[in-house]
């Protein structure tokens, strides 16, 4: 038997687990008839019937056998005797000679690709660095340079040597505005007040200079245009204007000529800067020169003659402006009292110096410019 033995469930159980019925073997009748579907096949019953059930197997193995035949046919013909030589080379050969000859090929040159320019940023602007009222250290506060103020008419400042608050350690001061002050690096500090912001004196310069102007200190070809030029507001004394040579603000050193009242001035190309107080609106004429407007400069502050003002000045005046003040002032420097500055405030300097050419002339030394003072001076 080729059927594995699985007896039905009314069969006695196999001699083993492993047993397997012998060719020829049957079973018992008195075992019964197996269940149904249960057959007992034969060898030949299985062989035939591994045919049977196999026709597709079958058919595939007839199909391979048919091939193979073929296959040997073919493959017993006689081959040729002498191989067809080959003109052709190898690819290999091929390959290793085309890569020689492009490795002897030079490469063309090849062209650098154009690195793009960048887009320029703009430099944001600089930021301005001023100061304000106080006291300030030169060269730690502040550094030296020369600086314009706001515009202010109680402006006051002072280029100080030391801190002990004496006058002594004043270098030069002033009480106007808007004011130019150049603080040199020998200058231990400045002291300010009422003057509102002191900048860089480049970051207040117009476009294009200006050709009509009021009060105040301004740079000859960056504030203002060279020229000649009127004062429509000049009451009197009241006006006062000078031309500078610098902004040390040191008296008469940095005046090239000053003078009062109603005027006509030619401001030079060569000069530092120019300042007025009190004179209104400065125009500049279209003639373009002091002799074509009909008016000839006015005569200079220190000049001998000057009529007494109707008051006397006292140390009482030190914190005013006065043009009569400037003018003792500038006689006392003529008499050699250089230690007066010629600043228009009625100082202890020029007191001390008014006392000693009042007690040298036989006058009460009591430092007050009265009449009798005024006329020792040389005044009117």
């Amino acid at each position: 038997m080729t059927k594995r033995y699985n007896p039905p469930p009314n069969w006695p159980p196999p001699p083993s687990p492993d047993w397997q019925p012998s060719a020829g073997w049957r079973p018992d009748p008195a075992w019964g008839p197996p269940p149904e579907g249960w057959q007992l096949w034969t060898d030949d019953d299985a062989k035939k019937s591994w045919f049977l059930r196999h026709k597709i197997l079958t058919g595939l193995g007839a199909l391979i056998l048919l091939f193979v035949a073929i296959a040997g046919v073919s493959g017993g013909e006689k081959a040729p005797d002498t191989p067809t030589a080959q003109t052709t080379p190898a690819p290999s050969e091929e390959a290793e000679a085309t890569e020689s000859a492009e490795a002897l090929t030079p490469s063309p040159a090849r062209s650098p690709t154009p690195t793009p320019t960048p887009t320029p940023t703009p430099e944001p602007e600089p930021e301005v660095v001023g100061f304000g009222d106080g006291t300030h250290r030169v060269g730690e506060d502040i550094e030296p340079g020369t600086y314009r103020s706001d515009e202010s008419s109680l402006c006051y400042w002072a280029r100080l040597a030391g801190f002990s608050g004496e006058l002594e350690d004043i270098v030069a001061n002033g009480n106007s505005g808007p004011e130019i002050v150049t603080i040199t690096e020998d200058d231990a500090g400045f002291e300010t007040s009422n003057c509102g912001d002191w900048v860089p004196v480049e970051t207040t310069f117009p476009e294009t200079p200006e050709t009509s102007f009021e009060d105040g200190t301004f740079v000859v070809g960056s504030h203002i245009e060279p020229g000649t030029y009127r004062a429509d507001g000049a009451v009197s004394d009241l006006c006062y204007w000078a031309r500078l040579s610098e902004f040390a603000g040191e008296g008469v050193d940095g005046i090239i000529t000053n003078g009062n009242g109603p005027t006509v001035i030619e401001i030079s190309a060569d000069d530092a800067g120019f300042t007025s107080f009190g004179c209104g609106t400065w125009s500049r004429s279209k003639s373009g020169s002091a002799a074509e407007s009909g008016s000839d400069a006015p005569p200079l502050v220190d000049a001998a003659g000057r009529p007494y003002p109707g008051r006397e000045y006292t140390i009482a005046d030190r914190m005013q402006f006065s043009a009569d003040v400037l003018w003792i002032q500038q006689q006392l420097r003529i008499r050699g009292h250089e230690d007066v500055e010629a600043d228009g405030s009625f100082g202890p300097r020029t007191r001390d110096a008014l006392m000693e050419e009042q007690a040298a002339n036989g006058l009460f030394p009591d430092g007050r410019a009265g009449p009798k003072t005024w006329e020792m001076l040389g005044g009117g």
